[in-house]
């Protein structure tokens, strides 16, 4: 780890708009604070929860893709089988990698699979967020991975600079496609290149922010308080606030991109700008790009579905879940939904079969977490 300094890194790349920067650095900043928390101070915020909740959906998700990818062999050649993945190893890509919170998850995936990681390629915006998934890296993926450890900065909005042609077995992107609705262009260019990296059968798996779900709460908000002429809405609960124009919150909208809101859930966001989600766009785009689309839950509906199978339950005892008898945790987590998406039918099926206990992967050596 020599190589790598625990140092603040600015975001003051030029070429980025100004909202882009403006995300970066609060996400950097972040990032410092977050480096001078402890783990027992984490768990105190009020948000914790959550937290839990999400972080629980992600592991299962990351988890289900692992196993579901390659499947459906009798239909493909030998290099894109699971058997063949096993030989190759897997090629993961982390979209919006954050601080690499999710390198563990793969990593456990993995071995629970027997689909030892071959390469792993991650990209993030902010630069201190990729100093900290590089130092990540070294504890989690160095010792793993066969061949290459890539992650740097750049905009998921634009090409995913370094991660080769039809290689990806896995594409995750947790908790961030929401930024890319600033410009209907950004969306199309993540989907076109999540269809050149991604195999035949690979999967993509990507979580944000429902636009809906948002609408929907500061509609009822309106409706319990009253509302004064034009100005933004604020819509609180325990775990979260946000704020939103009212011109959003019209019936019909001239365009589903760039409608701009802010968000704020304690100890993990802060008040970051993010735009309204659509899931009919998201199916379209990555329609266009030659992908299927496949399961499609909100987070907590996805919670209720893998603490019902055994495997996953187990999962989420061992991460310490604190959500399970808590409403407004799950209230929160219905703000979220993930899409699955491939180019195989196979893949898609063995996805949901997996994610509901039915066509199980795991091995004797699954329980890691």
């Amino acid at each position: 780890m020599a190589d790598i300094k625990r140092e603040t890194k600015t975001d003051d790349d030029v070429s980025l708009p100004q909202d882009l920067r403006q995300r970066a650095q609060a996400y950097s900043a972040m990032a410092v604070a977050h480096s001078t928390v402890t783990f027992s101070q984490r768990r105190a915020f009020d948000s914790s929860p959550v937290r839990h909740v999400n972080n629980f959906v992600k592991a299962c998700i990351i988890d289900v893709s692992v196993r579901a990818c390659g499947d459906g062999s009798s239909s493909s050649s030998d290099s894109d089988s699971d058997d063949g993945a096993r030989r190759r190893g897997l090629c993961i890509a982390d979209i919006a990698s954050g601080r690499g919170q999710d390198q563990a998850k793969f990593m456990y995936a993995a071995r629970a699979a027997n689909k030892p990681m071959h390469a792993y390629y991650a990209i993030d915006l902010s630069a201190e967020d990729v100093v900290s998934a590089r130092l990540m890296a070294e504890k989690y993926l160095k010792p793993v991975v066969a061949r290459d450890v890539v992650i740097q900065a750049g905009d998921m909005g634009v090409a995913f600079t370094g991660v080769p042609d039809n290689s990806v077995d896995v594409l995750s992107c947790q908790l961030a496609l929401h930024y890319v609705f600033d410009d209907e262009r950004h969306l199309d260019t993540f989907f076109a290149e999540t269809g050149r990296v991604l195999r035949p059968n690979g999967v993509a798996v990507v979580s944000y922010a429902d636009g809906r779900s948002i609408v929907r709460r500061a509609r009822n908000g309106l409706r319990v308080d009253g509302h004064d002429g034009d100005a933004a809405v604020t819509v609180t609960s325990r775990y979260y606030s946000f704020t939103i124009p009212t011109t959003h919150l019209r019936r019909a909208m001239p365009t589903p991109f760039g409608l701009r809101y802010t968000f704020t859930l304690p100890g993990s966001i802060e008040g970051i700008p993010e735009y309204l989600a659509h899931e009919g766009c998201v199916a379209k785009h990555a329609a266009t790009h030659g992908l299927l689309s496949g399961t499609s839950l909100f987070f907590d509906e996805a919670a209720l579905r893998f603490s019902g199978v055994p495997y996953f339950r187990d999962i989420s005892m061992k991460m310490g879940g604190r959500w399970h008898d808590d409403d407004q945790a799950l209230d929160t987590a219905n703000i979220y939904r993930f899409n699955v998406f491939s180019k195989s039918p196979a893949v898609l099926q063995s996805w949901s079969d997996i994610s509901s206990g039915g066509k199980s992967k795991t091995s004797s050596r699954s329980k890691l977490y």
